[in-house]
């Protein structure tokens, strides 16, 4: 899995608010996985998430 991350507080327009996650300005942020149907690998801990990574732009 691969995920993109950047902080953004204000609208990045309305073609792209579906797949926006408002976070606040300042202060930390945190986020969660959710597993659907999680591989065995998950369900005896052994599995590691990737970093995320900072989107171009994000704070």
């Amino acid at each position: 899995m691969n995920a993109a991350a950047g902080r953004q507080s204000t609208s990045p327009g309305k073609g792209k608010e579906s797949n926006w996650i408002p976070t606040p300005p300042e202060g930390p942020f945190f986020y969660v996985i959710r597993l659907y149907l999680p591989a065995e690998s998950v369900l005896k801990r052994t599995w590691k998430e990737s970093k995320p990574i900072l989107a171009a732009g994000g704070g």
